[in-house]
């Protein structure tokens, strides 16, 4: 006790000590020595003031080392619980990021499809003007078809008369080259003036019907 009371570096070793890590082993050789009743602060006094300083500092030290076993379990829980709400802190960090992640993929994707259905919206309307273009030049057309079509109803119907009425014509035209060709142009201005003047006064003839094909025929 003495070689360790004289020790010079006993003050800096009380101070290095590691109280939070007694071993077992020393810590059941303090219980041993403190539960003695000769190891007293006021019996080490009657001895030396120096044994009295160093039978506190291990009563102390022995006190903490129980005190620091009984709170060891609920610090180690506390460790625990720390830990694990770090765990959940970083889990809840990660589905965070992933949330975001998310949400910004979708709103990529609703962007696209905005942009996709303007660009749709704008092609409709394109083919609609367009659209509206072609319709308007059907309906120009479709007129003109159908002008078209009544003038060739009418030329149709000029031709089923002109072929019906075409033989009678042709007789006339024969008749009138065979009895008036060789006369004087006085002779056949009479013949066609007697020629009208029977059309006029035979009941379904009309002056046209010797007319027309001199006309056409003859010039």
């Amino acid at each position: 006790a003495k070689a360790v009371l004289a020790d010079p570096n006993l003050s800096r070793k009380f101070k290095d000590f590691d109280k939070d890590s007694i071993p077992e082993k020393v810590s059941f050789k303090l219980q041993g020595c403190v539960r003695r009743e000769d190891f007293d602060p006021a019996v080490m006094e009657q001895h030396c003031k120096a044994a009295k300083a160093f039978c506190m500092w291990c009563r102390a030290l022995s006190a903490y080392d129980d005190l620091l076993k009984e709170v060891a379990p609920k610090k180690k829980k506390q460790q625990e619980q720390i830990a694990e709400h770090e765990q959940a802190v970083a889990k809840l960090e990660g589905l965070r990021k992933e949330m975001d992640e998310a949400l910004l993929a979708a709103v990529a994707t609703l962007n696209e499809s905005l942009e996709k259905a303007v660009a749709d919206l704008q092609e409709l309307e394109t083919d609609r003007q367009r659209s509206g273009k072609q319709l308007k030049g059907a309906e120009a057309l479709s007129t003109s078809l159908q002008e078209r079509q009544k003038r060739w109803q009418q030329q149709s119907q000029e031709l089923k008369r002109a072929a019906t009425s075409l033989p009678g014509a042709l007789l006339i035209v024969a008749a009138y080259i065979a009895y008036a060709g060789a006369m004087r142009a006085k002779v056949r201005g009479r013949l066609h003036a007697g020629l009208t003047q029977i059309c006029k006064e035979t009941p379904g003839l009309t002056t046209r019907a010797v007319d027309r094909p001199l006309q056409e025929f003859l010039g």
